[in-house]
C-alpha cells in the first residue's frame, strides 16, 4: 500500500438504464413467483375433479416481460457502444483469479 505506486482500479458506475433493468428485473421475479403460486392452486383444484381451469397471465405480467426483453437489449447495445468508446472499463486485473464456472458433472445413464 505504497503511497506512488499503487493503480487505481476503475470504478463502474451503473447507469439509469441499468438500474431500472435491474429493479424491473426484480419485479418479473416476483410476479412470476405470484403466477407459479397461483398456477399450482388451479392445478390442485383441477386434479380435484373440478374441470379443466385455463389460467391466464395478466396484461401487467405479459407487457412486463416483454419490454424488459427489450431494455436488456438496448441496455446491452448500449454497453457494447461505451465499451467500443473506451469510457467502460470493466476489467479484471489479476486474469488468473477470476472466478469461473465449474463444468457440468455428466449424467449417467441407468439401464
Amino acid at each position: 500500500m505504497g503511497a506512488g505506486g499503487a493503480k487505481k482500479k476503475a470504478v463502474r458506475v451503473e447507469t439509469h438504464l441499468e438500474r431500472w433493468v435491474k429493479a424491473l428485473g426484480e419485479l418479473l421475479k416476483e410476479e412470476q413467483r405470484k403466477y407459479r403460486e397461483k398456477k399450482k392452486r388451479v392445478e390442485k383444484d383441477r386434479a380435484a375433479g373440478l374441470g379443466k381451469i385455463r389460467l391466464s397471465k395478466s396484461d401487467f405480467f405479459r407487457s412486463l416481460t416483454t419490454n424488459l426483453r427489450v431494455l436488456r437489449e438496448l441496455d446491452a447495445e448500449k454497453r457494447m457502444f461505451r465499451v467500443a468508446a473506451g469510457e467502460d472499463v470493466d476489467s479484471d486485473e489479476d486474469d488468473e483469479y477470476v472466478l469461473q464456472k465449474a463444468p457440468r458433472a455428466k449424467k449417467r445413464r441407468t439401464a
